[in-house]
């Protein structure tokens, strides 16, 4: 498990500086997108408060301010299915421009 951790960090860490070095608003925008698509139904996924707040499940906006959780993190809570969140069929893409969303919501 560990093992696959540090491999999904690694891909996740490399694949986040991407062929340009950087994300692109459009990333965020993208990511911005699939929150409404699949997480609205838990997390609030803004800072307005869109999305419903359910019990222990963590806003984006206080992932985001987290400064203990990486983007490894993210990135394998959002490859993984757990008891709260559905099955979601994301491409690489998909959770590496959520992870730029999340990201983005610390600056705001």
């Amino acid at each position: 498990m560990r093992k696959r951790a540090l491999l999904c960090g690694l891909f996740c860490a490399v694949s986040l500086i991407g062929t340009t070095g950087v994300a692109t608003a459009a990333d965020r925008i993208r990511g911005a997108g699939l929150a409404l698509i699949w997480c609205k139904t838990c997390h609030v996924i803004d800072d307005r408060g869109t999305g419903p707040l359910i019990g222990e499940v963590p806003s984006f906006p206080d992932i985001a301010r987290n400064s203990e959780v990486r983007n490894e993190d993210i990135y394998i809570r959002l490859s993984e299915s757990h008891v709260r969140m559905p099955q979601m069929a994301l491409s690489h893409r998909d959770k590496e421009d959520l992870i730029y969303y999340i990201r983005s919501l610390a600056r705001q």
